[in-house]
């Protein structure tokens, strides 16, 4: 019965670590840049990033003379003057869940990430709007 138990055990062991369960779809969450719907967007050009620690920052910068004027700072969590968008992700495979807060309010998302893009789902708690959005994935060398 032990090496029946044995055998099980290590049968189980070689299918999770070769992901052959069929539950190891790939994670696509990225964390070497930022993910933007600049190319896309409709008035509002929106910028988020991820960090392992589960840290997320956003910035909604200003638009002059029809150009966005954005630095990869403005995300950098450990720059509290510029980043002032943060707030903490949950991560369920490719799944993602965070609250936004600033010294407005509060805005609540949801969505998916794939292979170059996020797409989510946003609430305002500050003006009561929802919104589904696409986010394209932007390599970037920074913070």
């Amino acid at each position: 019965m032990a090496k029946l138990k044995t055998a099980s055990l290590l049968i189980v062991m070689t299918m999770l670590f070769s992901g052959i369960t069929g539950c190891g779809r790939d994670n696509y969450i990225k964390f070497d840049g930022y993910y933007s719907n600049q190319q896309h967007h409709n008035g509002v050009p929106i910028f988020f990033r991820f960090y392992p620690d589960g840290t997320v920052t956003a910035s909604l910068p200003a638009i002059a003379n029809g150009a966005i004027q954005f630095t990869p700072n403005q995300l950098d969590k450990n720059n509290t003057k510029e980043c002032t968008i943060r707030g903490k992700y949950v991560l369920n495979k490719n799944n993602v869940t965070f609250r936004l807060v600033d010294s407005n309010g509060t805005a609540d998302f949801s969505g998916e990430f794939n292979k170059r893009a996020i797409t989510l789902k946003s609430h305002s708690n500050i003006n009561g709007k929802d919104s589904v959005t696409t986010y394209e994935f932007m390599r970037g060398n920074h913070g």
